[in-house]
């Protein structure tokens, strides 16, 4: 790929050009996956391959987007920890924010909070839920940089 701005070489994943600091995110647009079919292949290789075992991903038909939520074994440990429930549930959420982090950059899209839950039942860890971004190139020709 080319900086639009310096017309150098550079990598294809940059958002930034390493040369002129020009910013390269403007040259892409997102939208929304709503793919059931797409989105059940996403949801699997997430449980697959991303995924700590204290959170299941499945997905919401209706609205068209992902759902997180603990498994049964995390809900359960979290609703007999009384004294340090919040120091679990966050590193419970944050293991979950580092796992979509590292498979949002493998497999090139966005995972954008869309919305939470109540808490669950037992242990009073939200249910979240994510609409997924796909990135596509805007038309460079009629950017007019």
């Amino acid at each position: 790929m080319r900086c639009p701005n310096c017309k150098r070489d550079i990598p294809d994943n940059a958002k930034f050009c390493p040369y002129c600091g020009y910013r390269l995110e403007v040259l892409f647009n997102y939208t929304v996956l709503d793919d059931l079919k797409e989105l059940e292949s996403l949801a699997s290789m997430l449980n697959k391959n991303y995924l700590p075992k204290e959170w299941r991903c499945g997905i919401d038909k209706k609205k068209k987007r992902l759902i997180f939520s603990p498994s049964f074994k995390a809900s359960f440990l979290a609703g007999l920890i009384k004294r340090n429930r919040a120091v679990v549930i966050s590193a419970l959420t944050l293991a979950l924010e580092e796992a979509l982090k590292r498979a949002e950059e493998e497999l090139n899209v966005k995972l954008q909070l869309d919305g939470m839950s109540a808490a669950s039942y037992f242990a009073h860890i939200p249910i979240l839920y994510y609409k997924v971004l796909v990135k596509q190139h805007k038309d460079r020709g009629a950017r007019g940089s």
